[in-house]
């Protein structure tokens, strides 16, 4: 017997299923400028009566999706199996994601991926991150010990720092470009990933081109950052 775990019931003022307009509904005093759309409907396979309804919120440049659950006149946040930890939102939202990665990263320019490593007998770990996140800086830090079992690949995205963490990826992408000898480049990294280290102001073309690239995976479901994922898993072929 499944057990679950149904989290932050809200109950809502169908004496039936849910509409998609009522779920919309339920989400009005969203800030100025933001609208909501359903973005899928289906039923859960393992529970009857229960639908998953994919939900998108966007300003018109940049969105982020969202699951919730309705059975019968309830909105249920998540479901979890407490018997097996799975969180059916995690594990849809992780899917959609690196599926939508895939697609963002077969077009993305090599000079906007960083790679750390070249041993064809290794896998590849692919690491999303941001030079002002402190657990990215603790991931970075620590990229002499990943680089023993995998290769890396590594996108910098300005998410949490601003214009800091713009000017250090311009001028980090910038170097490691330059850069020929793998040892050097993994320096250059954990050299912008440093509290101390002191960055001029970007460009205002090199900040375009961080906020762009920022953009596209954001675009692409990542809202949190380190996001690593191994490229094998990514299906790019």
């Amino acid at each position: 017997m499944k057990k679950i775990f149904l989290a932050s019931i809200v109950a809502a003022s169908s004496l039936f299923a849910l509409t998609n307009d009522e779920i919309k509904g339920l989400y009005s005093n969203l800030p100025h400028g933001l609208t909501i759309e359903i973005e899928d409907r289906s039923e859960v396979k393992e529970f009857p009566g229960v639908d998953m309804v994919v939900i998108k919120v966007t300003d018109g440049k940049m969105s982020q999706t969202d699951v919730v659950f309705t059975k019968d006149d309830f909105m249920i946040q998540d479901l979890f199996n407490a018997k097996t930890g799975v969180s059916y939102k995690d594990d849809y939202l992780r899917a959609q994601t690196n599926k939508n990665i895939a697609q963002v990263y077969k077009k993305e320019d090599s000079k906007n991926i960083i790679k750390l490593g070249d041993d064809d007998k290794k896998p590849t770990t692919l690491i999303f991150s941001d030079p002002r996140c402190p657990h990215c800086q603790n991931t970075v830090a620590n990229l002499d010990s990943i680089l023993k079992d995998s290769n890396v690949e590594l996108i910098s995205l300005s998410f949490i720092g601003g214009p800091d963490s713009v000017a250090r990826n311009a001028k980090m992408y910038e170097e490691a470009g330059k850069e020929k000898d793998l040892k050097k480049r993994v320096e250059i990294v954990q050299k912008y990933y440093k509290t101390e280290t002191k960055v001029d102001p970007a460009s205002e073309a090199d900040s375009k081109a961080m906020i762009d690239i920022t953009n596209k995976y954001s675009n692409a479901g990542i809202n949190s950052v380190p996001y690593i994922i191994e490229k094998s898993k990514l299906k790019l072929d």
